[in-house]
């Protein structure tokens, strides 16, 4: 068999002067520079019932103080369709708040009603519902 040399594929090429070690120094570095792209995905809206009920009784005293009736038997009257339903609701709720959000609008209605009304049935629930969830998510 003749011994005859055969070009081996590199031989062609330009001299690197790249060694192994600065290739295998310089790749996480290399990787790091391409950026892949990221999708941001919104989680989905979480409704809470206590926020509504909150939503629902601050809209309730907005609308009897811009529209209940000046004398005391038509104002008494209008409170059982302003803010007097939702206020019966938030009075009587028992859970804790299911969101963050709903613990936080709890104080802070718990806040406001106790520093307009000192000692206001609202207080109580409101504190405990805020109380409930931070509890049971720490």
């Amino acid at each position: 068999m003749p011994n005859t040399s055969l070009r081996a594929a590199a031989e062609g090429l330009p001299a690197s002067n790249l060694s192994r070690r600065s290739f295998l120094r310089a790749m996480p570095v290399a990787g790091a520079a391409v950026a892949l792209p990221t999708i941001a995905v919104a989680a989905p809206a979480v409704s809470d019932p206590l926020v509504e009920a909150i939503n629902a009784y601050r809209a309730g005293m907005q609308d009897y103080n811009g529209n209940s009736p000046d004398d005391t038997q038509g104002a008494d009257d209008y409170i059982e369709v302003s803010y007097g339903p939702p206020m019966e609701r938030l009075e009587a709720w028992e859970a804790p708040a299911i969101t963050r959000k709903g613990a936080v609008e709890a104080l802070r209605l718990a806040i406001k009603e106790n520093s307009d009304y000192y000692a206001n049935s609202l207080v109580g629930p409101m504190v405990l519902a805020a109380l409930g969830y931070l509890e049971q998510n720490t």
